[in-house]
């Protein structure tokens, strides 16, 4: 089995936007990096997730049957020898069986050399949330308008209301423009510790008194 290459599209989506940098090692080992993708409708109606795509290297004569832990019976047709493997976390394997001449070989392939990017429109909200994405500037900043293109309609129109924020319509890019237009000021510095704050403070307890 090997990887697909970039340019070639599988089930309407470009490898591109699936993979990158994508390789099998002599132990079976999958490398390189998934992209979180959105609307694979290909691979199953509103798919999203993380998705890499192989060539499996048989005859049209012979048998390929796969199991996952997302697809537990899964048979390749013997005019379309492309797997496309759904990865949730990168402790899960996948099982690619050939039957050649009534001979069958599993091979077990493992995701854990891959790494899976994060959904940009989920990783831009929350950084939103928590205010690391402030452009620097004079004590102040706006909101970084790469990450909130990222983000969908609803997460937008959900974050402008959530701010205050005044669009000219709502339409997506008027969205972007009113919320990227909102002063963001970062919370207040914390000072340093010095060396004063180990001296305990001083209490004046009297000393008892005897007779």
């Amino acid at each position: 089995m090997s990887s697909m290459p970039s340019g070639v599209k599988v089930y309407g989506m470009e490898v591109s936007r699936l993979q990158s940098n994508v390789t099998i090692d002599g132990k079976h080992v999958l490398h390189g990096n998934l992209h979180h993708v959105k609307d694979f409708d290909g691979y199953a109606k509103g798919a999203s997730g993380h998705f890499v795509a192989m060539a499996v290297d048989a005859p049209a004569e012979d048998e390929v049957t796969y199991k996952s832990e997302a697809v537990p019976n899964g048979k390749l047709e013997p005019e379309d020898r492309t797997l496309v493997w759904r990865v949730e976390d990168t402790s899960k394997t996948l099982s690619v069986t050939v039957k050649h001449d009534g001979e069958s070989t599993t091979t077990e392939y493992r995701a854990s050399g891959l790494t899976l990017e994060a959904d940009p429109a989920a990783a831009a909200a929350a950084a939103i949330k928590a205010k690391p994405t402030m452009v620097a500037t004079a004590g102040a900043g706006t909101l970084d308008r790469a990450q909130l293109e990222a983000m969908g309609y609803n997460e937008l129109k959900k974050l402008a209301a959530d701010i205050d924020a005044k669009p000219a319509s709502q339409k997506k890019g008027d969205l972007i423009d009113a919320i990227a237009a909102i002063p963001a000021t970062p919370g207040p510095a914390v000072e340093p510790p010095t060396e004063d704050d180990d001296v305990l403070p001083d209490l004046h307890v009297e000393a008892p008194v005897t007779e």
